[in-house]
This record gives structure tokens, sequence and C-alpha cells, in this order.
């Protein structure tokens, strides 16, 4: 016998067995012959249409979210005289958001200390698209804090080849109406740009590498009164 025809016979045996499961099923609930042919209704078809939809999703593996990867370690020391001066530095050429300025994002006095920025992947964290507030609880629980502003411009400036793989995401507290900066590539270069970073805002996290802060080590006790 060719092997096709064995596999049809087969599979002819397995729909028998299917069949058969069914038709004891609705004889259990108190069905009858009428009632398992009424499956071959349209009504019918679309009813064993959901129930093969709800057994694919059961037997979907169940995902198990892992926690953030560190993937990137960016130490940002220089210091700029102002957000034109980064951006100066960042060489984007015509590729930046001619928005992000002294005037909109200025270097804050105090906010250009030496400090380590942290690219999380978050890939296999989620199993749908994240929002920023899910993605911001979720560095915080393991011990991250948000970045600030400064950050993406300063990250730019001093490591202008990271961002060519994948784009960086700073979700810093929002500017204006909700903007956050990110560094992404552009045709042929590089970009600074914004995003909208709302608390609902979805990201690509498998695309995304998401820059945190560790927060500032502890004082010793009596240290912060002084």
């Amino acid at each position: 016998m060719a092997k096709s025809q064995f596999t049809l016979l087969k599979g002819l045996g397995q729909a028998q067995s299917i069949a058969a499961v069914l038709c004891r099923e609705i004889e259990k609930a108190g069905g009858a012959d009428e009632d398992a042919i009424a499956l071959t209704t349209p009504d019918g078809e679309q009813f064993l249409g959901e129930c093969a939809r709800g057994w694919m999703d059961r037997r979907k593996p169940k995902f198990v979210p892992q926690p953030p990867k560190v993937v990137k370690t960016l130490p940002i020391r220089q210091r700029f005289k102002n957000t034109e001066a980064a951006i100066k530095a960042g060489r984007y050429g015509a590729g930046y958001d001619s928005y992000v300025s002294s005037r909109s994002y200025p270097l804050r006095s105090g906010m250009q200390e030496e400090a380590e920025l942290y690219g999380l992947d978050m890939s296999e964290s989620f199993d749908h698209k994240p929002s920023t507030a899910e993605i911001v609880a979720l560095a915080e629980a393991h011990g991250f804090v948000r970045p600030i502003y400064e950050d993406a411009l300063r990250v730019g400036a001093e490591h202008n080849g990271e961002q060519c793989q994948r784009p960086f995401a700073f979700l810093h507290d929002p500017v204006g109406l909700g903007s956050v900066l990110c560094l992404d590539r552009w045709v042929g270069g590089r970009r600074l740009d914004r995003r909208f970073g709302g608390p609902s805002n979805r990201w690509g996290h498998r695309l995304c590498v998401f820059f945190f802060r560790r927060p500032p080590a502890a004082l010793p006790q009596g240290e912060a009164s002084k």
C-alpha cells in the first residue's frame, strides 16, 4: 500500500475517533442524533470553529516571562555647555528632530554627573507589546530607575556607533505633550528623535533596547541630614 494511502486511512480513523467523542459527549449532555447532525449546519460549523480555536489556545506553550537582560552598559562622562553642543558632538547631520533644542530640552544644572546607563532587553519579558508603564514597572521591580532626558543626549554624543544595531529608548519623564527621546537608525545614518512616551504608549519590545539607571547608593546613616 502506498504511503499516501496509508496516511489517508490513518487520518480517516482519527477523524472517526473524533466524531465518536463528539457524539458521546452530546449523548452525555442529553442530546440525540439530530443534535449531532446539527453540527454540520452553519451554526454548528461556527460553534466547532470556536471550539477549535479555544483548543489551539490551550495547546500553546504557556508564556513564562523572563526578567530583563542587561545587554549594554554605557558610561557617560562628558559635560556639555548646552543641548546644541551635545547634538553637534552626536554628529547626526540632518538626522535629528529640530524640536530638540535648549528651549525644549535644556541641559539642566546638576544633571550631567558621571553615570552608568544600562540597556535592557525585554524581548522575552512580555508576550505582547508592552506599555511605557509596564516597561518602567518591570525595570523598577528589578532595581532600576528611570533615566533623564540628558542621558539620551549624552549617550548620543559619547557613544556614536552604539545605536546602529537596535534603537535605544529612554523612558524618562515625558516632556511637553508626552515625548521621550530615542536614538534610532536613519536612512544612511543615525537619528536623534522623539517618540510619544505616555503611560499607555506601546513599544516594540523585541526591537528596542530600553535604557535605565541604577538608583544612587544609599547614604550612610546620618549623612542624609548633613
